[in-house]
């Protein structure tokens, strides 16, 4: 990658929820819902919420631009058919889709044996796949900065009718 010399058009407010990890989910989306409030209140109408799987992949259009992010980094990002949906309204992102921002959730696993348990620690971490992720989200992040079309909702989609304010 190349050294940018230039603002993005628009700012992109990045929330790693992550840093939540020891809350509960109930905490974490306390915590979201206070953020969403705080942006909205704070910076005006928010053009878009991304987090670290892509749920609600094809709610809004910002899909689209971590799908190409992860062509050129080699990363591949998928819609996960039984749990992109299902976790829309239960992840991180659901504040901010309440507050009629368009949102996702970007994760490289829904569920797995220690989800949420004693044994889900650190040392059990893939941080080489993780890095090339990172690398994937800051490219897709700065599409979505740098794009002449703001994030929206899909409106062909009637699952995000919900969130169309």
């Amino acid at each position: 990658m190349h050294r940018r010399l230039f603002l993005p058009a628009a700012a992109v407010v990045f929330l790693a929820a992550g840093a939540f990890a020891q809350l509960s989910p109930e905490a974490r989306q306390i915590a979201s819902r206070l953020t969403a409030n705080n942006c909205t209140e704070r910076y005006g109408r928010s053009q878009a919420a991304v987090q670290f799987n892509l749920t609600g992949f094809d709610y809004t259009n910002i899909a689209a631009a971590f799908s190409a992010a992860g062509e050129e980094t080699g990363i591949q990002a998928v819609k996960h058919e039984k749990n992109s949906d299902a976790f829309f309204s239960r992840s991180d992102n659901a504040p901010f889709a309440d507050a009629g921002i368009p949102s996702t959730t970007l994760s490289v696993s829904y569920v797995f044996p220690d989800y949420h348990q004693p044994g889900d620690e650190w040392q059990k971490l893939d941080y080489e796949n993780m890095a090339k992720v990172d690398v994937a989200v800051a490219v897709g992040i700065l599409k979505i900065a740098d794009s002449a079309e703001a994030p929206r909702w899909n409106r062909d989609n009637p699952k995000a009718a919900r969130y169309i304010k």
